[in-house]
């Protein structure tokens, strides 16, 4: 157990070095937490799976994506009805809304570091088309990145063989952070983890 929690300082230092002077500047403090730590076990007693599979939260970027959509068209078709020495101001507007709705559509269904699915079973996860088996896993633990509001949510996988680690991106999985992915994804990591 001691061994585990050194080997996780060692990782939480490492990725505060690779911080920017200004994202130091502007974020919360960043925070390391083992799955074991996260997990719950009276939610641990109740899984009675043989696999588990996490997709991205897709409901929730269909309507975030939808919203600006709508706003893009209306803003636009505002433009169209106004007269020619109003139209610059909401031209920009409706020009912002259309970036917006083209950089939502890249992270909510383009972006390969972002979409991805994970799959746990007995014998280890499979995140997109990497597998991890069980045995080559050392120890996993979810790194809270502190940003100026908020945190930003990474699965850290830590091998054996080398003792090097993979980090895997969730903003995808848990947007507005209600549904507590990361309570979730750390008791099903723990249930299918060999004891």
């Amino acid at each position: 157990m001691v061994e585990t929690n050194n080997s996780i300082d060692i990782i939480l230092q490492q990725e505060l070095t690779n911080q920017s002077k200004f994202e130091k500047f502007v974020s919360n403090k960043s925070m390391i937490k083992s799955t074991m730590e996260l997990a719950r076990p009276r939610q641990l007693q109740k899984l009675m799976v043989s696999e588990k599979e996490f997709k991205p939260d897709l409901i929730v970027n269909n309507v975030i994506l939808f919203l600006v959509f709508v706003l893009c068209l209306s803003t636009f078709k505002i433009v169209i009805d106004l007269p020619t020495k109003d139209k610059i101001p909401l031209f920009v507007m409706s020009l912002f809304y259309a970036l917006l709705t083209f950089s939502f559509t890249r992270q909510f269904y383009f972006d390969k570091k972002l979409n991805f699915q994970i799959y746990l079973n007995k014998d280890g996860i499979e995140i997109g088309k990497q597998f991890f088996e069980w045995i080559k896993i050392a120890d996993t633990a979810i790194f809270f990145k502190g940003q100026a509001r908020g945190s930003k949510k990474f699965l850290i996988i830590r091998l054996t063989e080398d003792n090097s680690y993979q980090r895997f991106d969730l903003t995808n999985f848990d947007l507005w952070g209600a549904k507590n992915f990361s309570v979730k994804l750390s008791n099903n990591i723990e249930f299918f983890k060999p004891k």
